[in-house]
């Protein structure tokens, strides 16, 4: 389970860095909450069909910055 964890982290956060995910989240005012759906609408996503991947991603990105 680690190594598969090890494994992770690297394609989490690179895919968050090409999403702009960090950015987006940075231009929220400072210490607000924004909510999934309200990242998904800001995100570079041709094919809508994949945004329910989103939530899967973005657990495992708090699961593993947590």
């Amino acid at each position: 389970m680690l190594l598969a964890s090890a494994s992770v982290l690297p394609m989490v956060l690179k895919t968050a860095i090409e999403l702009d995910l960090l950015e987006i989240m940075k231009k929220a005012s400072p210490g607000a909450f924004i909510t999934a759906s309200e990242l998904a609408q800001q995100l570079p996503i041709k094919n809508p069909d994949q945004l329910p991947r989103l939530s899967g991603f973005s657990a495992c990105l708090l699961a593993l910055l947590l």
